[in-house]
């Protein structure tokens, strides 16, 4: 089950934008918003593992009309080049009944880490991490 954004969806993006904790980077086509990648803005930051360092993606949003055009995929090499420059590790929760959306982190060498939390209607996010080792 894919989730297709409503104007919930959306309020919540919007909220995202705005929050000064949060890096934010758009795609743009002609004059229109067509995507947005939030990450922590506090940068890399340490985890338990000796010698690590990851950078969270907080999500990414691409207009229904613009699935499949390359948008989504633009995001996700920027992101991947700013966790390279960091030599960290990023990371991301998926909910795990977006199967289009965990479909989308794997084609973009992203693997899955082991590690849940609670979600929405009874289904867990699930945690992945890329290696930023290529995009």
């Amino acid at each position: 089950m894919a989730a297709v954004p409503d104007e919930k969806y959306r309020k919540t993006w919007r909220k995202m934008v705005a929050d000064p904790r949060l890096a934010v980077l758009v795609a743009v086509l002609g004059d229109d918003i067509v995507g947005v990648i939030s990450l922590d803005a506090n940068g890399a930051f340490p985890t338990n593992a000796p010698d690590e360092t990851r950078i969270r993606l907080v999500g990414i949003f691409v207009e229904p009309g613009r699935w499949s055009s390359g948008v989504g995929g633009a995001l996700m090499r920027r992101f991947v080049s700013i966790a390279r420059q960091a030599d960290a590790v990023g990371e991301v929760d998926v909910w795990e009944r977006n199967s289009r959306a965990i479909r989308f982190y794997e084609r973009h060498g992203w693997t899955r880490d082991g590690t849940s939390r609670p979600g929405p209607a009874g289904a867990d996010y699930v945690g992945f991490v890329h290696l930023a080792q290529g995009t």
